[in-house]
């Protein structure tokens, strides 16, 4: 979304940057921005089942070694 502010007359500078922040504030813009910051995609059913597999190798390299003593 785009917001344009335009000096009028002999506004001050602080009055346009109030002007400006006010109408970030009433669209929300900043809200959303900040919603969607560490917004990260769901993973796909594929991406879940290899990660399920990979920890559970992980889990078990883990508990042989420690059962071997190794750990």
């Amino acid at each position: 979304m785009k917001i344009e502010v335009t000096k009028k007359g002999n506004e001050s500078s602080k009055n346009l940057i109030r002007r400006f922040s006010s109408q970030i504030k009433r669209i929300n813009i900043l809200r959303k921005a900040r919603n969607n910051q560490y917004h990260q995609r769901e993973l796909s059913d594929q991406m879940k089942k290899r990660e399920a597999l990979r920890k559970k190798k992980k889990r078990e390299k883990y508990r042989r070694l420690r059962k071997l003593g190794e750990l």
